[in-house]
C-alpha cells in the first residue's frame, strides 16, 4: 500500500492530514523561517536551500521571504533566481525549473491534488 507521500508525489488523491505529511510541512516551515531570517550571506542561504529543496543546481538565488509546503518536491536548475515574496505550493506535480529561470516578487506557484 502506498504512503500518502507516495500518492502525493504521483499526483494521486492523498490525505493532507497524514501524520508524516504534517511533520514534513512543519519541518519545511521551520526551514523557511530560518532561511527568511538569515543574514545577507548567499553561501549560507544556498546551503539552507540545498537542505530544504528536493534538488538545486549551481548559482541559485532566492530572496526572502520564501514559503513552500514541503520543499522536497521543488527542483531548480542552474542560474535560478527567485525574487521576494514567492510561494510554491508544492504538494504534487513537483515544480521543476530549468536553467536561467527568474520569478518576480509576489509570485505563487500552485500544484495540488488533495482529498
Amino acid at each position: 500500500m502506498k504512503t500518502e507521500r507516495e500518492k502525493m508525489t504521483n499526483a494521486e488523491p492523498f490525505f493532507t492530514n497524514d501524520p508524516q505529511l504534517m511533520e514534513d510541512k512543519k519541518n519545511a516551515r521551520i526551514l523557511c523561517t530560518r532561511f527568511n531570517n538569515s543574514p545577507e550571506d548567499e553561501t549560507l542561504r544556498q546551503s539552507m536551500l540545498k537542505e530544504l529543496l528536493g534538488g538545486c543546481g549551481e548559482s541559485i538565488a532566492v530572496k526572502p521571504p520564501f514559503h513552500c509546503d514541503y520543499g522536497y518536491n521543488i527542483f531548480v536548475g542552474d542560474d535560478f533566481f527567485m525574487n521576494f515574496d514567492c510561494v510554491f505550493l508544492d504538494a504534487v506535480c513537483p515544480p521543476r525549473k530549468n536553467r536561467q529561470k527568474t520569478y518576480a516578487k509576489n509570485r505563487m506557484k500552485r500544484m495540488t491534488n488533495i482529498i
